[in-house]
């Protein structure tokens, strides 16, 4: 339940097979994973959404997901800056080239052969330490990916899958709007109309987490934001996020994130 900074500004790799189960975490990055083969369950923006071959998932920075997957899994995972796109295009350019991040998850099927081969592309420029190469392909990839249709059969939708997304998106909307206020368990429980012990464990079942574990995890999630985009005090972000004194916040978000509000501020303003 913490934030992956890449040491880069700027990172690719393919990976085959890897862990079944992704904790809780959120990038300070823009994600790009293109599926090659297999499947993985995302539970990204208060859903449970499966990718399949030949769909590519984007995720913001400082988005909360997990994953889920089966075996036989390749892919090609792309993280870079808003910083690393500053170098070479204009904040307009910019702008339209990330509008591709508001969609949901894209299909490429109809043009695979045209993104793999400028995947590769970005890859061997990358390999070989040619900025400019790397970043000109990254620029016509996320421009390809502006024109791509949105996958249509993704979310995980039998009848009681659906039922039980559907409550567990009405959780997730409940705690994300209203994180400053919640304290207990039971005051989620009663939103939900569910008894404490249901709750606990359907929200266990979806998420691998308790769900004050994911309360705490939505707190720090939300305080990053705050640190990163804001120059609002730490004492006033402690108190909009639901921590009990500017002192509980400190501490909660150095054993979580390594650093403390003040570091992280500082690491993350370039």
């Amino acid at each position: 339940m913490s934030i992956y900074m890449p040491e880069k500004d700027f990172h690719i790799n393919y990976k085959e097979n890897t862990i079944q189960y992704s904790s809780y975490h959120f990038h300070n990055v823009y994600e790009m994973t293109f599926f090659l083969s297999g499947s993985r369950t995302y539970l990204l923006n208060n859903s449970n959404t499966v990718i399949m071959p030949h769909n590519v998932i984007l995720i913001k920075p400082f988005t909360y997901h997990s994953t889920l997957g089966s075996s036989g899994v390749s892919r090609y995972v792309i993280l870079f800056s808003r910083e690393f796109l500053n170098k070479y295009f204009s904040d307009k350019t910019i702008t339209k080239l990330l509008t591709c991040f508001e969609k949901g998850p894209l299909d490429f099927t109809k043009s695979n052969d045209e993104i793999l081969q400028i995947i590769k592309n970005i890859y061997n420029a990358n390999e070989v330490l040619d900025e400019f190469g790397t970043a000109y392909n990254l620029g016509y990839l996320l421009f390809t990916l502006c024109n791509m249709p949105t996958c249509e059969n993704s979310s995980i939708n039998s009848t009681p899958q659906k039922a039980s997304n559907e409550l567990m998106e009405k959780i997730f909307t409940y705690i994300n709007n209203n994180i400053s206020e919640i304290k207990t368990i039971a005051q989620i429980a009663n939103f939900a109309n569910i008894s404490q012990s249901y709750l606990s464990a359907i929200f266990r079942q979806s998420t691998g987490l308790s769900i004050m574990q994911y309360v705490n995890s939505i707190r720090i999630n939300f305080a990053a934001k705050r640190l990163v985009y804001t120059n609002d005090s730490i004492s006033q972000i402690s108190a909009d996020c639901g921590f009990d004194s500017p002192n509980y916040f400190c501490n909660t978000f150095k054993k979580s994130e390594g650093l403390t509000p003040s570091q992280f501020r500082k690491s993350n303003n370039k």
